[in-house]
């Protein structure tokens, strides 16, 4: 008779994960204010509570926030712009079904119409191939985890190596601004001549009511249109807000001549750099060996803080 054994410790945080993540798709998860500092801490939290405080403390071994913010942006911001191709395909298949079923219409070109079906749709075509995971907070991490089958796992093509560019990466949230900016200004437009067109001087176009509402003054307002013309100005906002964040540069050709000269014209002193070393900037190291030895990471944190 083959004996009863225990579930090791990974296979025990893989089955409280996946509990955890059923109480997120139920919407039972419940955020404890001053307790949560995150979702990770909160994700931590409900996991010692359903597999013990002990395993669940060794989640974080050779984890860094630094990095998982960036890999769960990347990886939520491919999702949604997956649902967004979606959507701007349905779009321009009514695009394309409507210009057929009106085909013997000839209509004045007063004004331009949407972009072409290709350069709306590689609006969204941005891929971020890399995986920061194993970057740690900016240096890497001493625990040999395997990289390769992470990056397989979670469906990214490759491996950040600098670690320090890896955690401080936001260049493909900044892209993806743009482009929606871009593909936006063309959706005001197209909101625009379809306002214009629907006015009783052209009378081209009648608007549904579904997308219309009326006023004490006016029997139908093009509601609809006027919110997608509105919305464009919140988007370039949002794209100048995060590339202020990121410090904008008076000219990308000046600003990588200006980067070129600093490195290769700067002076190193040795000897400053070892004086200011200090040992408590060892204490990420003696986290590592009580980790390795295996204290939980949630307490090599405490015992090492202290």
């Amino acid at each position: 008779m083959a004996s009863d054994s225990k579930p090791s410790g990974a296979m025990l945080l893989q089955q409280g994960l996946h509990e955890v993540e059923k109480g997120w798709e139920a919407g039972t998860f419940t955020i404890v204010p001053g307790v949560d500092e995150d979702i990770f801490t909160a994700n931590k939290r409900r996991l010692g509570a359903i597999i013990g405080k002990n395993i669940a403390g060794k989640l974080h071994t050779g984890r860094s926030r630094n990095e998982k913010v960036v890999c769960d942006m990347k990886m939520s911001l491919r999702d949604e712009l997956r649902k967004i191709e979606e959507h701007l395909i349905s779009f321009l298949n009514v695009i394309a079904a409507r210009a057929e079923q009106e085909i013997d219409y000839v209509m004045p070109g007063y004004l331009s119409g949407l972009s072409t079906s290709d350069g709306a749709i590689g609006c969204f075509h941005i891929d971020f191939p890399l995986n920061t995971l194993g970057c740690g907070a900016l240096a890497g991490n001493p625990f040999g985890i395997d990289r390769d089958m992470i990056t397989k796992e979670l469906g990214f093509d490759g491996l950040i190596w600098n670690s320090i560019a890896g955690v401080s990466d936001r260049d493909f949230v900044s892209e993806t601004l743009q482009r929606g900016a871009a593909f936006i200004q063309h959706i005001s437009r197209w909101a625009e001549d379809l306002i214009i067109y629907s006015t009783a001087e052209f009378g081209f176009v009648r608007l549904s009511d579904a997308y219309s509402t009326g006023s004490s003054l006016m029997p139908q307002n093009s509601d609809g249109l006027e919110l997608l013309r509105g919305k464009s100005g919140r988007a370039f906002g949002h794209m100048a807000g995060l590339m202020m964040t990121q410090k904008g540069f008076p000219t990308v050709s000046d600003s990588i001549q200006i980067a070129n000269g600093v490195p290769s014209t700067l002076n190193v002193d040795g000897a400053k750099m070892k004086a200011a070393l200090d040992p408590f900037m060892l204490v990420t190291d003696v986290t590592d060996y009580l980790a390795r030895k295996g204290v939980p990471f949630r307490e090599t944190h405490r015992i090492s803080g202290r």
